[in-house]
C-alpha cells in the first residue's frame, strides 16, 4: 500500500536554506515540503468530509488558535483561506464552534477520529502553530510562537494583476451540505 507521506525535498535555488532543521515547537509531521494529510473533518453539524473539499484547491492558513485581527488581515491581504482546526479529543487544542461563517473571515473545522491526521492533531494540540498550505496540500511555511508565517513566494497575491485581494468563496457555498438528488 502506498504511504501518504512525501520524501524530504532538497533546498533549491529559489528557497533559502533553513537556519536549523526543525525550529522548536514544530512537529516533524508539519515540516516544510511535507504533504498534509487529507483526513475526515466536519464543519458544524454536517457530515464528515475530506479536508480537500473544505480547502477546495486554494492556498490556506491552518491554525488552532483563536483568530485575531492580525492573522485574519494577513489572510485577507494575501488571498488565503483561513481555517481553524480543532480536535475531537477532549482537552486537546482550543475549543471552538465548527462551521463556516462567511462574515467571520475563517472556517472552523473539527477533526474526525480516522487516525490519518497526525500532523493536524499536532497542530490542533498547539495553538501557537500557524501553517501555510499550498493548493496541492504541501506545507509551504510553518511558524511557531503565535507569529505570522512568512510567505515562501516573493510576489504577494494582491500584487499580481487579475488576482483578487481576498480569498474566493468555495465552489460550493456549503461544502459539507447535502448532495443534489439523483435522477
Amino acid at each position: 500500500m502506498v504511504e501518504g507521506a512525501t520524501p524530504r525535498l532538497k533546498t533549491g535555488a529559489l528557497r533559502r536554506p533553513p537556519r536549523h532543521l526543525l525550529p522548536s515547537g514544530i512537529p516533524a509531521a508539519l515540516r516544510v515540503g511535507g504533504l498534509l494529510p487529507n483526513p475526515l473533518v466536519s464543519t458544524g453539524d454536517g457530515p464528515a468530509v475530506r479536508l480537500d473539499l473544505i480547502l477546495a484547491g486554494r492556498t490556506s492558513v491552518l491554525t488552532a488558535r483563536r483568530p485575531d485581527a492580525e492573522l485574519a488581515g494577513f489572510c485577507r491581504r494575501h488571498g488565503l483561506v483561513f481555517v481553524r482546526i480543532s480536535s475531537t479529543t477532549p482537552g486537546a487544542g482550543t475549543p471552538g464552534r465548527p462551521g463556516a461563517n462567511p462574515d467571520a473571515g475563517w472556517i472552523d473545522v473539527r477533526l474526525a477520529d480516522d487516525g490519518r491526521a497526525a500532523g493536524l492533531r499536532a497542530l490542533a494540540a498547539n495553538p501557537a502553530l500557524t501553517v501555510i498550505v499550498r493548493p496541492d496540500r504541501v506545507v509551504a511555511a510553518v511558524e511557531a510562537r503565535y507569529r505570522l508565517p512568512r510567505l515562501p513566494w516573493l510576489v504577494p497575491a494582491t500584487a499580481v494583476p487579475g488576482c483578487p485581494a481576498t480569498a474566493q468563496p468555495p465552489a460550493r457555498p456549503h461544502p459539507a451540505g447535502p448532495l443534489p438528488a439523483g435522477r
